[in-house]
Formats: structure tokens, C-alpha cells, sequence
């Protein structure tokens, strides 16, 4: 498993992402730290685009409507589109705004 750096504002969505895609994790928060470790069996690009996910997640729940928020990536992939369409039972989405 490798280690990452999670802001502390991303962190529950990351653990949705994570156990919504099946996949093992742990993590701690470092006492007097706004970050949280997480140890996932993911790499680098891996990690990228979970995190890109958890980004849409947050983007999801921050809004009224609650529509299922999807990245590009997820858009171009329309074996993960129609599996997150079917978790959602919505085929109606918005794409993720980038974060800044």
C-alpha cells in the first residue's frame, strides 16, 4: 500500500469513492494536523483519478439537486459511466468543474 496526503475537507469523499469502487484502504489523521494519510493499494495515476472522483463527489453533495457529478475521464469511459449511472439510477449528470 502507498501513502497519500488528503486534505481534510476531501477526505469523506475519498472514503465514499473508495468503498463505492471496492477498495481497501486505512488511513489516520496526524495529531494537530488538517490532513489525513491514507494507505491505499492504488499508484500514482491510480490515486489521481480517485481523487478526481472525490472531487465530483463533493461537487455532487454540494449541490441542491444532488445530479451525479462526472469528470471527463469518467464521461470517455462508457463502461464506468453506465456502472455509476446504474449506483445513481440517474442517466442525467453534470461535468466536474475543475478545482482551482
Amino acid at each position: 500500500m502507498k501513502e497519500y496526503k488528503v486534505k481534510s475537507e476531501m477526505a469523506p469523499h475519498l472514503i465514499y469513492v473508495l468503498e463505492r469502487d471496492k477498495i481497501s484502504y486505512q488511513y489516520y489523521t496526524p495529531k494537530g494536523k488538517c490532513y489525513f494519510l491514507f494507505y491505499i493499494d492504488a499508484n500514482t495515476h491510480h490515486f489521481k483519478i480517485l481523487m478526481e472522483d472525490a472531487y465530483c463527489e463533493k461537487q455532487r453533495h454540494e449541490s441542491i439537486s444532488n445530479i451525479p457529478v462526472y469528470s471527463d475521464r469518467t464521461i470517455g469511459n462508457r463502461e464506468k459511466l453506465e456502472r455509476l449511472q446504474r449506483i445513481y439510477k440517474r442517466r442525467g449528470f453534470m461535468r466536474l468543474k475543475k478545482p482551482v
